[in-house]
């Protein structure tokens, strides 16, 4: 019951997201390093980096394989999953 609830809170939460997504918050300049997202998520960076590669997290692209991979994390598509605002400063 209790979980449930939750997943309802968090469907609001990205429905209200999308709808008011013609609104933006300022966001910083640049992509959001995986370091920052890995920290939003409570995960490691590589959780991020092969949830965007497998299109689990739909926050950015990857290229490159394995240690070289080049990584970018819209800041736009992080808040609209998240509701975390990059602000360049972390």
């Amino acid at each position: 019951m209790e979980n449930d609830v939750r997943e309802e809170n968090s469907l609001a939460d990205k429905v209200a997201r999308k709808v008011l997504s013609g609104v933006y918050p300022q966001f910083g300049t640049g992509g959001v390093p995986t370091k920052v997202a890995a920290q939003v998520f409570g995960k490691s960076e590589t959780w991020v980096r092969e949830g965007i590669r497998n299109e689990l997290l739909p926050i950015g692209v990857v290229t490159g394989t394995g240690q070289r991979a080049n990584v970018y994390i819209s800041p736009k598509l992080l808040w609209e999953f998240t509701g975390f605002v990059w602000k360049g400063d972390r």
